[in-house]
């Protein structure tokens, strides 16, 4: 009888350790330290991507700016040459952040034959995140 009571307790024992372990919540340390880790990860990973999305939006918006100043520069030429006034190409504009360059060949109104066409080259350049340019070719009747 002392030989069942002793099994009876070694059992109840047991299942007594076992609902503790069973009952335990929370997690460990390890559990906890492998969460933090993957969190930052993914946190560093996101700010990345939102710092790259940034960049190239303004790069983007950047490059339509300057676009836009060329085609309103290559207009500018076309109304002048229209109208029948000497179309100038002069010095670097600076619309800052941007420089316009314009170029003509040739380059003088004397030199360009009735019937044929000047070639007028507009350059857009920039200093932002690295130095950036756009370019735009045309031609104009003489």
């Amino acid at each position: 009888m002392t030989h069942c009571l002793q099994s009876q307790s070694a059992l109840t024992r047991r299942r007594l350790i076992q609902a503790v372990r069973y009952d335990e919540s929370g997690f460990t340390l390890a559990e906890a330290l492998v969460s933090i880790a993957l969190f930052t990860v993914v946190a560093i990973c996101s700010t990345v991507a939102i710092v790259n999305i940034v960049r190239v939006t303004n790069i983007s918006k950047s490059k339509v700016a300057a676009t836009n100043l060329a085609r309103q520069e290559i207009e500018r030429l076309r109304l002048q040459n229209s109208t029948g006034r000497q179309l100038v190409s002069g010095p670097p504009v600076d619309t800052s952040p941007f420089v316009v360059t314009t170029t003509m060949s040739p380059a003088a109104t004397t030199d360009c034959a009735v019937g044929s066409s000047r070639a007028i080259t507009v350059t857009v350049s920039w200093k932002s995140d690295g130095s950036h340019a756009i370019r735009f070719d045309t031609a104009v009747a003489c």
